[in-house]
């Protein structure tokens, strides 16, 4: 729950701060993604003793991506983690759930869902997270249209979101890197 506030909050100061234009694709530390054209590059911020780090980006007409992630694996069955997750975001936007559905990305479970943010600005938006353990991968679009979410391009963009493989790796604790590795032996 903390994480989702962080991220809304840093979501608020992009609005304000992100002033340079991006190459797209971009490949950060962990992940690697394709921007739709027109997004600004990430702005990275860490919290928390850098357990906490967000990318944020947006463009023109004031349309917000977000990717963070966070060095927290889940302690419970993995669907009631992301859906505990799923509505603590859900929440602390004063969002709306309209849709969501099982995603998988890089082989990993996750879940994929749209909401609709009421106030004096209305909002529209899609996450995607994703655990790789040991961290919590959110992707979070935000837009005023909300045809916008499913245009090809944004569509594009969550598909074209990948995992680091070896950065994943190397955040791993040791103990499950070794079980990792002993079990894809077999």
């Amino acid at each position: 729950m903390k994480l989702n506030k962080i991220v809304v909050s840093l979501a608020v100061l992009a609005l304000a701060t992100v002033s340079l234009w991006a190459a797209t694709p971009v490949k950060e530390d962990s992940f690697a993604i394709v921007l739709p054209d027109g997004f600004q590059q990430f702005a990275k911020q860490t919290q928390n003793g850098e357990k906490v780090t967000t990318y944020v980006s947006k463009n023109e007409k004031g349309e917000i991506v977000i990717v963070s992630h966070a060095l927290m694996a889940p302690t419970e069955d993995l669907d009631a983690y992301l859906a505990k997750e799923k509505n603590s975001l859900v929440k602390s936007l004063k969002a709306t759930l309209e849709s969501e559905q099982e995603v998988e990305i890089d082989g990993q479970k996750g879940i994929s869902f749209n909401y609709a943010i009421q106030g004096a600005r209305p909002m529209f938006g899609r996450t995607d997270m994703v655990v790789a353990n040991p961290r919590l991968y959110q992707v979070i679009y935000l837009t005023a249209e909300q045809s916008s979410v499913g245009e090809p391009n944004v569509v594009q963009m969550f598909s074209s979101f990948d995992l680091n493989e070896e950065a994943i790796a190397a955040a791993m604790p040791e103990s499950e890197a070794s079980d990792e590795t002993a079990s894809s032996d077999q």
